[in-house]
């Protein structure tokens, strides 16, 4: 749910980029790498959107994801490729 009528929601964030790769994020965070997922996620020439996301993990404890959806199939493998050092994946 959004905090404001004006602000965007998953769902939105999801219907409007159909293809997505998850980076999970340490509990030390991403750090600078974070600077460089949005940055190469702005300069994509489909068009991307960054979220971050949390599933239930092992022990009970949640994982974290940073969410890069995008427009076309290539951006997505093209930012998984980019990002496989930090464990990323293609998920849709």
């Amino acid at each position: 749910m959004s905090r404001y009528k004006s602000q965007r929601t998953d769902r939105h964030r999801e219907a409007d980029h159909p293809h997505a790769v998850d980076i999970p994020i340490p509990g030390s965070g991403l750090g600078q790498n974070l600077n460089n997922i949005i940055a190469a996620a702005a300069t994509l020439p489909g068009g991307a959107e960054t979220w971050g996301h949390m599933t239930p993990g092992p022990k009970g404890d949640p994982q974290r994801w940073c969410r890069i959806g995008t427009k076309v199939p290539a951006d997505a493998d093209r930012v998984a490729a980019l990002f496989s050092h930090l464990e990323a994946r293609r998920v849709r």
